[in-house]
């Protein structure tokens, strides 16, 4: 009975009938109905943008829900606000003239003309119709028919307001009714009181949560005392660097790194090409263990399907992520996507394309769709269609700098966008990060050629002392599709070297402006050289000579690494991620191929030398391997079962095959050369997993782009 009558009792109150209402129950009901009638021409109006821009900002809709659930409060809340000030003005008249105000006053004067209005709005806005310019184009005409003509879709919209007030209106006390009915088992006591505890446990869950993260970050920034940025030049060779050799490119920002470092002066790529040596950078497995770079050949072009990195094989970035820093990646390349899973691990990863980065144009594209919703709520408030209120936000593509168009991963534009989200990273304290940079101009000095002002065109020469002392010259698709000497490839292969040094120049100023260079482990390294017919051939990814798998590598961390030291002890990529991990005091996994480097900065701490395996697997072409100590590297390729092995004592160019004349140490690098291929192999094993392949096939946007870099068949 109890129940019944407290059923009854809220019934009675939600429907208008029983005692005469207080005026802040009045109020209170105002906001209520205020706020749904809000939500509903909230959604109406979110509906209507959406279908109206899908083309441009709406073709995905789950990354806008934040931003529509944002904007149907804001609409629920103007009119929540706007309805409770014209019940109280309603309110203050009728004791003003010694009434009340009843219910059904308020239904009529203040829910309905309110709900008329709304719905006015809404007819109008759906038709497209703005009440001021209609009257001002008719009255300019000096017309009063044509004023009249110009407002029948005015007259229009306001009939069907007047029509949803008076169903607004007649059905209230039918539809109060139907919610009071639904909401009064919530009114007994022990439900409100359940409820109450669920809300509160859900906040302090989601307190729990926000500061999880923080608390995380300070807690690594602990536990970690220095940031990792990894910088991956492609295609540099260690020669054209002047911290390696002074005779062919003065690259000033880099000797600085190096005279502050560790300059490794024999490192060793472990594949001739980006997507395995990359892969092998990042996860320190070698590249018949990743498989990233699996692929058949035919007449010199990448067939599909193309193989990435296995899923079972877990990246630094992965390590790190777990360890609670930041990662982060600004990448270019299209072998390096993430399509190939090269984005594993990392926070946000930022692939440049057409010189602005996915994840910078998605933001903008967001950030685009946002200010678009919030101008139909800033156009509302401002009584928008009554009152002509012009948008806040028309949405437009993002345009690139006029002397970059058509260059696809410009530095300038890679590390500009590294620089702001360092600054924004050292401003919030997040405690620690791992940054990797991969820069593409060394690589693509046939299709952009940085040509160096100060110097009138010479790569030896100071380049640094205008704010931006490179003309970059895109090369137009006639010109690179016909034989181009040798000697002018190289030339523009020089000046890009020296571009990407200035490039990483005012990235390392900043970084010191910001304090934090001091705190960043450092390492630039590249994944694989570049021939310039050396031995008969340009480019690379078809060979595994010296100049085409040596690479650069140094190391920075001040006050920790010997400044000014250089190692001549082999070191390889496949050592990057066990040295990070040691630098950072992190237990390596067991499985990890590579060995820390810094065993290598103590004379006598590490006994013998280490192998550097590197291998050729574009399947098609004739498959290598390749052998390389101190002294001697052996090629084997297997089709043709041809071997090579050069002295690099007395032959550093690898220009005479010694195989017949040294055929005890042949015997001897081919069978420890074997023994690789079987312990990769039995490694390779033990790391597969069920659906842990990854090939590409359908991705467009990677094919075409590998097309256009020539990798792939048309």
């Amino acid at each position: 009975m109890e129940n019944e009558s407290s059923k009854q009792a809220s019934s009675q109150r939600m429907a208008g009938t029983g005692a005469p209402p207080h005026d802040w129950q009045l109020l209170r009901l105002a906001m209520a109905s205020g706020g749904i009638v809000g939500l509903l021409y909230g959604a109406i109006e979110v509906a209507r943008t959406i279908v109206a821009m899908q083309a441009m900002l709406f073709d995905q809709i789950i990354p806008h829900l934040p931003s529509v659930a944002t904007v149907l409060l804001g609409y629920g809340a103007a009119h929540a606000l706007a309805l409770t000030v014209w019940t109280g003005i309603l309110a203050g008249v009728c004791r003003w003239r010694g009434r009340r105000l009843t219910r059904d006053g308020w239904l009529r004067t203040g829910l309905g003309v309110f709900v008329g209005l709304v719905a006015w709005m809404a007819a109008l806005n759906l038709m497209r119709v703005c009440v001021e310019v209609e009257v001002r184009a008719a009255l300019t005409a000096c017309r009063a028919g044509q004023a009249l003509s110009n407002a029948y879709l005015v007259l229009w919209a306001f009939a069907v307001g007047a029509g949803v007030s008076w169903i607004a209106v007649r059905s209230f006390a039918v539809v109060a009714r139907a919610l009071g009915d639904l909401l009064a088992p919530f009114a007994a006591p022990i439900v409100r009181r359940s409820l109450a505890l669920a809300a509160g446990l859900a906040a302090v869950l989601l307190i729990g949560l926000a500061l999880w993260r923080p608390a995380m970050a300070r807690w690594a920034a602990w536990r970690y005392r220095y940031n990792v940025l990894l910088i991956t030049v492609d295609t540099l060779r260690p020669d054209y660097l002047s911290c390696y050799d002074p005779a062919k490119v003065k690259t000033e920002h880099i000797d600085a790194l190096a005279r502050g470092g560790v300059v490794f002066e024999n490192a060793v790529s472990q594949s001739p090409w980006t997507r395995p040596s990359v892969a092998t950078i990042l996860t320190g497995r070698y590249p018949s263990v990743h498989q990233a770079g699996f692929a058949t050949v035919s007449d010199g072009k990448i067939q599909l399907p193309m193989y990435g990195v296995r899923r079972s094989v877990p990246f630094l970035a992965e390590m790190l992520a777990n360890r609670h820093l930041t990662t982060q990646a600004f990448v270019t390349n299209a072998h390096i996507r993430a399509g190939f899973g090269f984005d594993r691990g990392f926070d946000d990863f930022s692939h440049f394309d057409k010189g602005v980065g996915s994840r910078q144009r998605q933001e903008s594209k967001q950030r685009w769709g946002r200010r678009v919703l919030l101008n139909g709520l800033v156009k509302l408030v401002r009584l928008h269609p009554l009152l002509d209120v012009k948008d806040m936000a028309t949405p437009q593509p993002l345009a690139l700098a006029p002397h970059t168009e058509g260059i696809r991963g410009l530095g300038e534009h890679v590390v500009a966008r590294t620089a702001d989200w360092l600054t924004g990273f050292a401003s919030s304290s997040r405690g620690r990060f791992f940054l990797w940079l991969h820069l593409l101009d060394p690589h693509e000095y046939s299709s952009y050629h940085a040509i160096p002002e100060a110097s009138n065109g010479d790569s030896s020469g100071d380049s640094a002392q205008s704010p931006r002392p490179f003309t970059v010259h895109v090369i137009p698709d006639e010109e690179r599709d016909r034989s181009v000497p040798a000697e002018q490839l190289e030339r523009a292969y020089r000046d890009n070297i020296l571009y990407t040094d200035w490039i990483l120049g005012l990235l390392f100023d900043q970084m010191k402006r910001l304090g934090i260079y001091d705190q960043t482990l450092i390492i630039l390294t590249a994944d694989h050289g570049e021939e310039f017919m050396e031995h008969g051939a340009l480019r690379h990814a078809h060979s595994l000579y010296d100049e085409v798998i040596r690479v650069p590598l140094i190391l920075s961390l001040p006050g920790v690494l010997p400044a000014g030291k250089r190692v001549e002890r082999q070191a390889r990529l496949v050592d990057v991620v066990p040295t990070v991990l040691d630098v950072l005091g992190v237990r390596p996994p067991p499985d990890l191929d590579g060995k820390s480097l810094l065993a290598l900065l103590t004379p006598g701490a590490e006994e013998g030398e280490r192998d550097a395996f590197s291998e050729f697997m574009l399947f098609g072409s004739e498959e290598q391997k390749s052998l390389r100590t101190s002294r001697f590297k052996i090629i084997y390729t297997f089709e043709s079962r041809r071997i090579k092995l050069f002295d690099l004592q007395d032959d550093p160019q690898e220009r005479e095959n010694v195989a017949k004349d040294q055929v005890a140490v042949a015997a001897r690098l081919l069978k420890r050369l074997d023994e690789w291929v079987k312990e990769t192999r039995r490694a390779a094993g033990e790391v597969e997993r069920p659906g842990d392949t990854v090939i590409v096939s359908q991705e467009k946007e990677i094919i075409e782009r590998l097309k256009a870099l020539g990798y792939i068949a048309e």
